[in-house]
């Protein structure tokens, strides 16, 4: 029987996977695009990393 720590490890990982996904998708498009040159994307970039 899964005690209630492990409930809410769970929880958190469920919770926190779509923004990890969607950093992950950001930055990827970003690279993908090379939108790089502008310094908003970059520091977008460095932020998602730092997040992730």
């Amino acid at each position: 029987m899964p005690s209630l720590e492990d409930f809410f490890q769970y929880l958190s990982i469920f919770i926190s996977l779509p923004s990890f996904i969607v950093y992950i998708l950001q930055v990827w498009t970003i690279i993908r695009n090379k939108s790089l040159h502008n310094s908003f994307y970059t520091l977008f970039c460095i932020r998602a990393f730092y997040v992730i």
